[in-house]
């Protein structure tokens, strides 16, 4: 095999990688804590909603749908672009192939934008 097949089947299988162990992670962190919320409640532990809610947050801080759709969004519209920029700058067959790969994640990083927005929206005008 030469170097040109290696490289991009490397980085696609090391991103592949990087999300499939952040998602077992995460939901690994997830069954966790429910199994925790689980025990207390058997126990009959008085648990308050503060420390539930506390308990469930996410590590990042984002609570909200709405913060989630629009971190997740920015991440993946950055992804996309930068894999368009990355074809730009390369001239060969293959930068052709990571612009079209780069077209997945920008346009659902635009769609959680998008939620995001509508979310916001919503929830702002269930509270009026």
């Amino acid at each position: 095999m030469n170097v040109e097949v290696i490289v991009p089947v490397v980085f696609f299988l090391s991103l592949v990688a990087i999300i499939v162990g952040a998602m077992y992670f995460s939901h690994k962190n997830r069954v966790v804590t429910q199994t925790t919320i689980r025990k207390l409640a058997e126990m009959g532990t008085q648990m308050s909603p503060e420390l539930v809610e506390k308990m469930l947050q996410t590590r990042s801080g984002y609570r909200t749908a709405p913060d989630l759709d629009m971190r997740r969004g920015i991440v993946l519209i950055a992804l996309g672009a930068a894999c368009f920029l990355a074809a730009l700058f390369v001239k060969s067959h293959a930068a052709s192939g990571l612009a079209i790969l780069g077209a997945f994640p920008l346009m659902v990083g635009i769609g959680f934008v998008v939620s995001s927005k509508l979310l916001r929206d919503k929830t702002l005008e269930g509270s009026d």
